[in-house]
């Protein structure tokens, strides 16, 4: 069995290297941009991700982080790919918020790209061949259940200005639609704010320990009875966010069999229900109507608008009001800069622009700007980040490094409490990963560490039976 595991690994890595190679021709001046060009690329990216899912599963589970990643990297960089399909137009058009027809080097140099990331993602991981850690369980001390005590206490006392927030924002959206969230609009009050902040960064705590399996039921009903409100207002990443965790995890801690096909199915298309009434919630028009047919391809249409971002990035990128390479450090650095430069709190403003490393704020200032000042992005794109820091070999380098992260962490999450905790803010990351920034932001995960040591320093100072490790 083992000698089957290495054997399929070796198969992965020569079919991702052979087609890493091919999509680096491809994107080269090699090969005349044209619509054959373009149909054989898009054929060979749909062959890859289907050999590579196939020989994948063969070693790890349908629930494991790479299978996650590759989840949002089909949903969100190859949803109109694959509906070119059936219309061709879907990889010809840019129909978000600029629309031209894309010219065939555009198409073709997107397609090429999409290929060789994944590629090289996969290779990444396969080539992370490092032990697991240790293979002991997490062990909870007299510290930590104190702790975890502290955490839902505190918990508790978040829930009014939590759902107060949640209310607020529905109102806002209720009356001035969706994009209110996005412009300068009255907050709610400084209490229900940071509420909303501490239960964020408490509630993962609950998970940081590997609770029993019941103690784990009873926090996922109790974060859906608290997060209700939240989810009316049409954020479909508010909502599918934490289920993807909750099934990440429960798999990862509970269950060590794999999740069946069937639940895959059943799962998707409640994720698509849900989206799709998102969509319905959303549309103030009312023009959607309910014709299932036609919300599928409008769900694939919308998920996919980062190949529009793409092409977007590619012929616009000489026109950016702030040239930079490194628009991967944004998630470092917004941070930072929303509590030291009053620009950032200010909204979007052409000094934003000027000073600000968000690839979302770059690109759609360039195509609309009338639109920008509304508040309308499209997200971002770990691939186009990438290329901006080395353009081809940008893409590759930072994709081999993700693939090996990926693996580094599915090996060690399951043996270490700071890895459980992060799981919160990483998984969710992952598949958002290819519609945003290559890096997390880690703030949230920080402060949680800095509450987490800080009380177990105190709670070391009260107790002093015996020392005890942090």
């Amino acid at each position: 069995m083992q000698f089957l595991l290495k054997r399929n690994e070796c198969v992965l890595l020569i079919i991702s290297v052979l087609f890493l190679c091919i999509f680096i021709t491809i994107n080269s001046n090699a090969i005349e941009p044209n619509k054959i060009s373009i149909i054989v690329c898009r054929d060979l990216l749909f062959i890859y991700l289907l050999l590579a899912i196939i020989l994948l599963h063969r070693t790890v589970r349908y629930v494991s982080c790479i299978m996650i990643f590759i989840a949002g990297f089909i949903l969100f960089n190859c949803s109109r790919v694959f509906l070119s399909y059936f219309d061709y137009e879907s990889i010809t058009e840019s129909n978000k918020y600029v629309f031209y027809t894309f010219k065939d080097s555009t198409i073709k140099t997107v397609l090429s790209l999409l290929g060789s990331s994944l590629c090289a993602c996969i290779i990444g991981y396969v080539l992370n061949k490092k032990k697991s850690g240790s293979s002991n369980l997490i062990k909870v001390d007299t510290l930590d259940e104190t702790f975890i005590r502290i955490v839902k206490i505190l918990i508790l006392i978040c829930i009014p200005g939590l759902i107060y927030k949640s209310f607020h924002e529905l109102m806002l959206i209720k009356t001035y639609g969706y994009l209110s969230l996005y412009m300068e609009f009255t907050p709610a009050p400084l209490f229900a704010r940071v509420s909303w902040g501490i239960f964020n960064v408490l509630f993962p705590f609950l998970f940081m320990f590997a609770p029993s399996k019941k103690d784990f039921k009873r926090y996922l009903i109790f974060f859906f009875i608290v997060s209700s409100v939240s989810f009316l207002k049409g954020s479909r990443s508010t909502l599918l966010a934490p289920i993807l965790f909750f099934v990440w995890y429960y798999y990862a801690l509970y269950n060590k069999s794999d999740i069946s096909m069937k639940k895959i199915i059943v799962i998707l298309v409640f994720v698509a229900f849900v989206a799709n009434a998102m969509l319905v919630l959303r549309d103030d028009s009312g023009s959607l109507g309910v014709d299932v047919f036609n919300l599928l391809k409008l769900l694939l249409e919308t998920q996919g608008v980062t190949y529009v971002l793409i092409g977007n990035y590619v012929d616009y990128v000489d026109t950016f009001m702030n040239q930079s390479s490194w628009y991967i450090l944004f998630p470092i650095v917004s941070t930072l800069n929303w509590f030291f430069n009053p620009v950032y709190k200010a909204g979007q403003s052409v000094e934003l622009v000027q000073h600000t490393l968000n690839l979302d704020d770059q690109i759609m200032y360039s195509v609309a700007p009338d639109l920008y000042f509304e508040g309308v992005g499209y997200g971002s794109s770990y691939i186009a980040e990438l290329h901006a820091l080395g353009n081809l070999g940008g893409v590759i380098i930072g994709s081999l490094l993700l693939g090996y992260f990926i693996r580094y962490y599915e090996k060690r999450y399951w043996a270490s409490k700071k890895f459980l905790y992060f799981s919160w803010f990483f998984i969710p990351h992952l598949v958002w990963l290819s519609r945003g920034s290559f890096l997390p932001n880690i703030f949230m995960f920080l402060l949680g560490l800095i509450f987490y040591f800080f009380i177990r320093l105190i709670l070391k100072k009260l107790y002093k039976p015996q020392v005890f490790k942090i």
